[in-house]
């Protein structure tokens, strides 16, 4: 784990995750087949296991890989997480030699660089090196399913429709709000129902603008030393 931690640091990819990358932090709602399956690969391997998540944008798609990366580090595994959507000038395929050492590996937003023949080629041979060793759990996600990206390698696409494909559904207005909720325990705060379905009514209902709410309503708690009543989330959101 070390090493590996060491490899993505001199990749200048010191990649945090959040406090509330876990499973149980997660509505799964239609979505427990996906969060059984990523369960059972980190805590039984079965030699090779690539996994490709696809969904629209705000389903949930990355916070179930952060969840599979927390879940191999409290197992004592050699996990990374790559977005490849921050994928810039200093980021070159060069930095997926080796990653095949990794016990879990998750590379988030692929169709960000699919179009990009090198990477392609980059991750293909990736690809190649976990089915040469017979070990590890690869995940990917993406916003479309494997048929349907737009991929410069035909050998590629191959690869990724030979993986374990899940469709990672939008959760429904009652998982958000249960999602909420949690991760707001998880920060030491109730939210209510009221006010769930207050934010859900007057905002973006992808989760991501949702939690970036929680977190802006977080600071505000904590600095004003206040509950999250309905009034007082009407006066930070100024909704």
């Amino acid at each position: 784990m070390a090493a590996l931690k060491q490899h993505t640091h001199q990749l200048s990819l010191p990649i945090q995750l959040p406090d509330t990358a876990n499973f149980s932090a997660f509505a799964a709602g239609d979505n427990e087949s996906v969060v059984g399956f990523l369960k059972q690969s980190i805590d039984s391997p079965q030699g090779f296991q690539p996994v490709t998540l696809w969904g629209t944008e705000g389903v949930g798609k990355t916070h179930l890989l952060y969840a599979a990366c927390e879940r191999g580090e409290v197992e004592g595994l050699a996990t990374m997480y790559l977005p490849l959507d921050l994928a810039s000038a200093d980021w070159s395929p060069d930095m997926l030699e080796g990653l095949e050492r990794c016990d879990v590996l998750a590379l988030d937003n692929i169709d960000a660089v699919t179009r990009d023949s090198l990477w392609c080629d980059g991750l293909f041979a990736l690809f190649n090196r976990f089915v040469d060793q017979q070990r590890g759990t690869l995940l990917l996600s993406a916003k479309q399913a494997p048929q349907h990206l737009d991929i410069e390698l035909p050998d590629l696409r191959s690869r990724l429709q030979m993986s374990t494909i899940f469709h990672v559904k939008e959760a429904t207005d009652d998982h958000k709000i249960s999602a909420l909720q949690q991760h707001a325990q998880a920060r030491g705060l109730t939210l209510s129902r009221e006010v769930g379905e207050y934010l859900l009514a007057r905002v973006s209902r992808q989760m991501s603008s949702l939690m970036a709410l929680l977190d802006k309503l977080d600071q505000a708690s904590m600095r004003e030393q206040r509950r999250l009543t309905l009034p007082f989330v009407k006066q930070t959101l100024e909704l």
